[in-house]
């Protein structure tokens, strides 16, 4: 199964969780290029917060995810989204 179907499919992301989920999903050129601060602060979330979306994913850590997202980017469609708002 593909990382952004996992991501959508998962049930038990808390309200914080989500909110890095949704940015995974609009956002995953952001994920790949950033460090871990970075997409902390542009997602509006904690560090903590992106690395418990990481384990339940069921990912190894924060390099996984970045694989993921780049091997399966271009076979997902993004929509625009305006965090700064």
């Amino acid at each position: 199964m593909n990382i952004f179907t996992r991501i959508k499919e998962e049930q038990h992301f808390t309200e914080g969780e989500k909110v890095f989920a949704e940015y995974i999903l609009n956002a995953p050129q952001e994920i790949i290029q950033d460090d871990i601060q970075t997409i902390a602060k542009k997602s509006f979330v904690s560090v903590s917060t992106i690395y418990r979306v990481i384990e339940k994913l069921g990912l190894s850590g924060l390099n996984q995810l970045k694989v993921q997202l780049s091997l399966q980017v271009e076979r997902y469609p993004q929509k625009e989204v305006d965090y700064n708002k």
